[in-house]
């Protein structure tokens, strides 16, 4: 997941290799997966919850979006890659994704600048997960949390301008939720890093 947080960091810091897979990004279907859910076995209930199969990532457009990646440094794995792909063939009618990294670019401006300077491995890990985890966002802004607390190889500067770009009510919190709701889809379990009660369960 931590790949995963970084590239969602350098998709927000660079809009050429945003619109680069954005241009990539594709799906293909494969019809005999649309039924692929058998309602004998599954409960009622749950299936109106599960989204069918037949659309999947597009083998050449995963190939190019991590050929593109590993140009910039970074290895995703094929869930990874997948998920970026997602990302961006949804924002494919109206940009709106496109839209919320541009305003999380700007928004983060601050932290962007310190974080070229520095250059500290774990800083566009560190913007990824405060995207990805809104709970852990909630704690850091209001320095009840720490991102070096968590491993995350990064400096103080770094730190401290991070927490002031997700200020509660602001625009890099606001910008960070945006992506958070139409990445992830507003699924909290789906993207928090630390263990918490409820994040082990039955799905029933």
């Amino acid at each position: 997941m931590r790949a995963l947080w970084k590239a969602t960091a350098m998709v927000i810091a660079d809009p050429n290799l945003r619109a680069a897979i954005r241009a990539a990004a594709k799906t293909i279907n494969v019809s005999q997966l649309a039924n692929a859910y058998n309602a004998g076995v599954l409960p009622p209930t749950i299936l109106p919850r599960l989204s069918t199969l037949d659309k999947q990532p597009d083998p050449a457009a995963i190939a190019s979006i991590d050929a593109q990646l590993r140009a910039a440094g970074l290895h995703l794995a094929a869930y990874e890659l997948s998920e970026l792909n997602r990302w961006f063939e949804k924002d494919k009618p109206d940009g709106v994704f496109s839209a919320a990294l541009e305003h999380a670019r700007i928004a983060f401006q601050g932290s962007l600048q310190i974080g070229a300077r520095i250059q500290s491995p774990g800083f566009y890990e560190g913007l990824g997960v405060l995207v990805a985890d809104p709970e852990f966002r909630g704690a850091f802004a209001l320095s009840a949390d720490h991102l070096h607390d968590h491993g995350f190889d990064i400096t103080k500067q770094e730190e401290d301008q991070l927490r002031a770009d997700v200020t509660p009510g602001g625009a890099g919190e606001a910008a960070a939720q945006e992506i958070f709701s139409l990445g992830w889809g507003g699924t909290a379990c789906q993207a928090n890093f630390r263990f918490w009660p409820g994040g082990i369960h039955s799905n029933r």
